[in-house]
């Protein structure tokens, strides 16, 4: 049964995330970063095979090194360009989650590339939550934001966000 809707839904909206819906939408955004990783090496594939046919067709060879980087360059673009805009990447999205400042507004596209980087580079900083009485990860401590959960029932104002993390 979905919660979208319902009383406790409605009481929910605006108020900050816990460890286990927040990892949920994380373990879904990691699967999205992956099949654009495998995506991108089809693509690559299917431009050498074009350009050169009789190599065959076989995936690029990349050094460990050289694919972990473009994994984390695209994870990092990813989460600038969805938590810069809406504040919610498909995971955030899925479950009925959105990143905002503190004040309640969006983080804007600069504040977005501080935390992308750090939850790539320092994704342990993400397990600040299961300590945080207010639900934060040390991400969200640093850079002054909240995930909350928001099913678009209704806007919550400045007010009320800051009221319900006290």
């Amino acid at each position: 049964m979905s919660l979208a809707g319902t009383d406790e839904s409605r009481a929910l909206q605006g108020r900050n995330a816990g460890f286990v819906t927040r990892l949920s939408a994380n373990i879904i955004d990691a699967i999205v970063i992956a099949v654009t990783w495998i995506g991108i090496l089809v693509i690559a594939a299917i431009v050498r095979y074009i350009a050169h046919p009789l190599r065959g067709y076989r995936l690029p060879a990349l050094e460990t090194w050289v694919s972990g980087l473009l994994v984390c360059v695209i994870a990092i673009l990813y989460f600038t360009l969805t938590w810069g805009g809406t504040g919610r990447s498909t995971g955030k999205r899925m479950a009925g989650l959105r990143l905002i400042g503190r004040d309640g507004r969006p983080i804007g596209a600069p504040r977005a590339f501080l935390r992308a980087t750090l939850c790539v580079v320092f994704p342990i900083g993400f397990l600040w939550l299961l300590f945080s009485r207010r639900n934060r990860s040390l991400y969200d401590n640093i850079l002054a934001t909240d995930v909350v959960y928001d099913w678009g029932l209704k806007p919550f104002s400045r007010k009320e966000h800051a009221d319900s993390t006290r």
